[in-house]
């Protein structure tokens, strides 16, 4: 099985990236289960909120969701990966109240378990590819790469202005035209979260130390080499892409042109 990391912070691109992957890895016939952090922590908010409701609870304290997502942790529903969750993973309640749930310490605790459970239900699914997305996927990988003697086939590390990002998630909500405050307000909520994501108790997000930059006309092949022979045992080094920079079609080029690479001149 071959495994494909995808990091970054906050709006830079990560989900369309991680998207490019999935029609590259498709059209090459590949097996593939795509994870990503941010879903496991909705899908445990959408199971918490299921549990609220069931006990009739509208407006839930801080105490109500540790108490429902004790419960929710004890099931297996937020680690299922064939389960259709729809629509239910960006339903407003979620959108707003997901950031209060997973920075509880039952469920960052539970994260660490998603992190080690994912790969082995890939593994044991017969997945030619898995690709997994959340900040400093590797670090928390680690532990489960060692034990099973693997290390990433690639690993993107995607970077993006926060103002770029800006315009990108107006647009993405239909927002063709902002206004300047509309802009303004979006990029510091960006800034805000990205600040606060380096700044949490546990699990903050890093960036990697070391990299191997790549650029749209650069020869892919050379680049994934690259990476590898200066990773060396450790595994290959996360190759960066700057979204910020690029066009959709042109980042797309780039993901798919990297994920053949590494592909197919993996030993």
């Amino acid at each position: 099985m071959s495994i494909i990391l995808v990091e970054g912070e906050s709006k830079s691109m990560k989900t369309s990236v991680g998207q490019q992957i999935l029609e590259a890895l498709d059209e090459l016939g590949k097996r593939v289960i795509r994870a990503d952090a941010g879903s496991f922590f909705r899908k445990v908010t959408v199971c918490v909120w299921d549990q609220l409701d069931a006990e009739a609870i509208t407006s839930p304290t801080a105490e109500d969701f540790s108490r429902a997502a004790l419960k929710v942790l004890d099931s297996k529903a937020p680690y299922d990966l064939t389960r259709d969750w729809g629509d239910s993973l960006h339903s407003a309640r979620v959108d707003h109240t997901v950031g209060t749930v997973s920075q509880t310490a039952l469920v960052q605790e539970a994260s660490k378990k998603w992190w080690l459970e994912t790969p082995s239900q890939a593994l044991e699914s017969d997945t030619d590819v898995l690709v997994l997305d959340g900040r400093n996927p590797r670090a928390r990988l680690q532990p489960w790469l060692d034990a099973n003697h693997m290390a990433p086939t690639l690993e993107l590390f995607c970077v993006c202005d926060p103002v770029i990002a800006a315009e990108r998630t107006l647009k993405g909500r239909g927002i063709e035209e902002p206004t300047e405050d509309e802009k303004a307000h979006e990029q510091a909520a960006i800034e805000k979260r990205r600040y606060e994501d380096r700044h949490r108790d546990t699990l903050a997000f890093i960036d990697p130390p070391v990299y191997e930059s790549f650029e749209p006309g650069m020869d892919p092949v050379k680049a994934i080499q690259e990476s590898r022979d200066k990773g060396g045992v450790a595994g290959p080094l996360p190759v960066r892409i700057d979204t910020g920079t690029m066009t959709r079609d042109v980042q797309r080029d780039v993901v798919v042109s990297l994920v053949r690479a590494a592909l197919s001149t993996t030993a």
